[in-house]
């Protein structure tokens, strides 16, 4: 009796043995990012290619895939991008060089990028203009008060980047000035009405390097507004948004800008 309940255990461990095959081998595959945005002067494409080890990290330069044919279609056109090294940035991309891609709100555009790891395909449609409401170009704001912006609701929009730019700061050295870079604060909405905090609105005289002057105490407000594949790939944390057959994002965006002036 022992003997034949040894041979049907062997007999069900074959069956899931059968049943249950070994992981799948890894295989190399297109991982892109490529957003598209009606004021660049060059839209740029990053192309990649997957790694299997990560225990062993490589550079992401040595990851990009410098021979693959990258087309972009929408609006009457069909461009083919070409390869290009940034040397002052150290890094590749794929840019419209040859013919300018004319990116136009409301339209869709679809990206094809072919390698020999396969054949990646995308889509995208550029949400409509946008506009801030409030506040308007050039008003002044209370020291310390909290600043609620307004904006149109966007067609073709899901999510939206708030970017504020705080003063420069002047520094002069004997005969010379300089301005320093610019503090950057960065909020996200899904909703067309947002308030800055006050903290973040400050009116300054001194500073530890340098003064605020008058002309000086301009913030910059940009709202960007993102498709649904690039607020579901920045927000959501999506690995695969807008494309097939691969990895990455393609999506697209578009943004309105002004300045306003802190007082006390």
């Amino acid at each position: 009796m022992k003997y034949k309940y040894a041979l049907l255990i062997i007999f069900i461990l074959s069956l899931y043995n059968c049943d249950n095959p070994s992981a799948p081998k890894f295989q190399t595959e297109i991982s892109v990012f490529a957003i598209l945005h009606p004021e660049w002067k060059h839209q740029e494409i990053f192309v990649y290619r997957t790694y299997e080890n990560i225990a062993d990290p490589v550079s992401r330069e040595e990851l990009f895939v410098k021979d693959a044919r990258v087309t972009l279609s929408g609006a009457d056109q069909q461009i083919e991008f070409t390869y290009f090294y940034d040397a002052d940035l150290r890094h590749s991309k794929y840019i419209d060089s040859t013919q300018r891609l004319i990116v136009v709100p409301g339209m869709q555009y679809e990206l094809r990028i072919e390698s020999e790891f396969g054949t990646l395909k995308g889509k995208t449609v550029v949400p409509n203009p946008i506009r801030i409401l409030a506040p308007e170009q050039g008003d002044s704001i209370e020291d310390k008060s909290d600043v609620e912006i307004r904006w149109n609701a966007v067609e073709n929009a899901e999510g939206y980047i708030i970017n504020l730019l705080s003063p420069p700061e002047k520094i002069q050295f004997d005969e010379n000035t300089f301005y320093t870079s610019r503090d950057r604060h960065f909020f996200n909405s899904t909703d067309t009405v947002f308030v800055i905090p006050g903290k973040y609105i400050r009116y300054e005289e001194f500073s530890r390097f340098g003064e605020f002057i008058e002309e000086n105490r301009c913030y910059t407000l940009k709202i960007m507004a993102l498709d649904k594949n690039f607020k579901h790939h920045l927000f959501d944390g999506y690995d695969i948004s807008g494309i097939t057959n691969g990895y990455g994002v393609f999506g697209s965006a578009v943004v309105d800008s002004l300045d306003f002036f802190v007082v006390k």
